[in-house]
């Protein structure tokens, strides 16, 4: 009986640490669980915060593709400002007393303008039509018979 006793109480000592045990290991999985969940909290929170990043990147591109935009715009309008008044300088002053550089800048105003026109097809083209030949005509004749300033 002896023998029986104390093999009872093996086997209860036995099924002791076997609890211990599976309760050791049920805890690192419980640890291991929750690390794994706080990893992937943070890395949905990482994402979260990218995406966050690159919303405000594609908001900033916008703006600024906006504000060139207006800008270019601006220059053109800017041009032609510029290319209208030349040509009633021209018309209001029949000895045309400007410098060749004038003219070739009022030239260059004029590819500028005309190229903005033909990549913007709803922006205004025809106000200068009229004003870039008469332009080019008086620049022609000033330079054939040597009239520059």
């Amino acid at each position: 009986m002896e023998n029986a006793a104390s093999e009872v109480i093996t086997f209860a000592s036995l099924l002791q640490t076997a609890g211990v045990m599976a309760g050791i290991i049920g805890g690192v999985f419980g640890i291991i669980t929750l690390v794994i969940n706080r990893i992937w909290a943070k890395r949905d929170e990482k994402k979260g915060k990218l995406k966050q990043i690159l919303d405000n990147i594609a908001e900033v591109k916008q703006e600024l593709k906006d504000h060139i935009s207006a800008d270019d715009e601006r220059y053109a309008v800017m041009c032609r400002t510029r290319i209208l008044r030349f040509a009633d300088e021209l018309i209001n002053e029949p000895k045309h007393l400007h410098t060749q550089g004038n003219f070739e800048q009022c030239l260059q105003d004029i590819t500028v303008y005309d190229q903005y026109c033909a990549e913007h097809p709803k922006f205004k083209n025809e106000l200068t039509l009229r004003s870039a030949e008469i332009i080019r005509k008086v620049y022609d004749e000033c330079a054939r018979e040597h009239k520059f300033l």
